[in-house]
C-alpha cells in the first residue's frame, strides 16, 4: 500500500529503480543533511532532494501535505533554539529572542525539514513490501550471527502497513467525539486538549488491532520463512550511478 498513490504514476522515473537502492539513497540523503557544515552544503541537499522528488513524479502540493504536519516542529525549533548573542529582536518578559537565536533556529528548522524530507519521497515511490524485502536482503549477511532477519523485516512491515490504519482510527474518533458535541477551547489550550482527548483512545485501538493481528497470526500457524516477500532481481547500471552520486554527495559535504 502506498502512501501517495494518486501522486506517483507506477513503474516510471524514480519507481523504476530498485527498492534496496532507493532505501540506500534515502539513508545517504539524511546522512549527508546530519554532516552539513554550512550553508552551502544545506542549499545544495535542498536542491538535490528537489531533484529527487522531481524525478520521482511526486507534486510540489503531494510533498507540502506530507510534510506540513513538521512544519510546527521546525517553528518550536526556530523560536526555541538557542544560539550566540545578538541584537535583539523579540523580548516578552524574560523572554528575550536575539539575532543569534534566529540564525540557529533557522539553520535547526531547515535541517528539520531536509531531515523529514529525505524519507518521505521514499514512502510515496515505495511499496511496504517492496521496503520489506529490500530490509531483508540488505540485512541477510546478519543471519550468520543469529540475527531473525526475516522476524525483524516483517515487523517493519507490518509496522508500516499499522500507519493508515491508525490515521484512519484517528479520523474516526475525531469524528465520534464531535458528533457527541466534545466542546474545545481555542488556542493552545485548545490544541493540548485536543491531542490529550485523542491520545488514549488511539493507543487503545492500536493495542488492540495488534493483539487481533497476534491472535490471527497464531491460528493461521505462522512461520516467519512461509511469508512471500518480493523477490528481488540484481542491481542494474542506473542503481549503482545513483549510488555513486549519492556517495559523491556525502564525500562533498563530508569535506566542505
Amino acid at each position: 500500500m502506498r502512501l501517495a498513490d494518486a501522486t506517483v504514476k507506477p513503474q516510471t522515473g524514480l519507481a523504476q529503480i530498485d527498492p534496496r537502492t532507493r532505501l540506500l539513497s534515502a539513508i545517504g540523503m539524511a546522512a549527508a543533511v546530519t554532516m552539513a557544515q554550512g550553508w552551502y552544503d544545506l542549499s545544495m541537499l535542498i536542491l538535490v532532494i528537489a531533484f529527487f522528488y522531481r524525478w520521482a513524479g511526486v507534486s510540489w502540493q503531494a510533498a507540502y501535505r506530507f510534510l506540513r504536519p513538521f512544519f510546527w516542529l521546525a517553528l518550536i525549533a526556530l523560536l526555541l533554539t538557542k544560539g550566540e548573542t545578538g541584537v535583539t529582536l523579540v523580548q516578552v518578559g524574560r523572554w528575550r529572542y536575539t539575532s543569534g537565536d534566529a540564525t540557529v533556529g533557522l539553520w535547526t528548522a531547515i535541517r528539520l525539514i531536509l531531515l523529514v524530507s529525505s524519507a518521505v519521497w521514499l514512502t510515496i515511490t515505495t511499496s511496504a513490501t517492496a521496503l520489506a524485502a529490500a530490509l531483508r536482503s540488505m540485512l541477510h549477511p546478519l543471519k550468520r550471527i543469529g540475527i531473525p532477519v526475516e522476524s525483524f523485516s516483517l515487523a517493519v512491515l507490518i509496522a508500516m502497513r499499522f500507519f493508515p490504519n491508525l490515521a484512519g482510527e484517528v479520523r474516526r474518533i475525531r469524528r465520534a467525539q464531535i458528533a457527541r458535541g466534545v466542546d474545545w477551547t481555542q488556542g493552545w489550550r485548545g490544541v493540548w486538549r485536543r491531542t490529550i482527548s485523542l491520545i488514549i483512545p488511539v493507543f487503545n485501538a492500536g493495542i488492540r488491532r495488534a493483539d487481533q493481528l497476534a491472535d490471527a497470526l497464531v491460528v493461521r500457524g505462522y512461520f516467519h520463512s512461509t511469508y512471500p516477500l518480493e523477490r528481488l532481481t540484481p542491481l542494474g547500471s542506473r542503481d549503482y550511478a545513483l549510488l555513486t552520486g549519492v556517495a559523491l554527495i556525502l564525500g562533498i559535504t563530508w569535506l566542505i
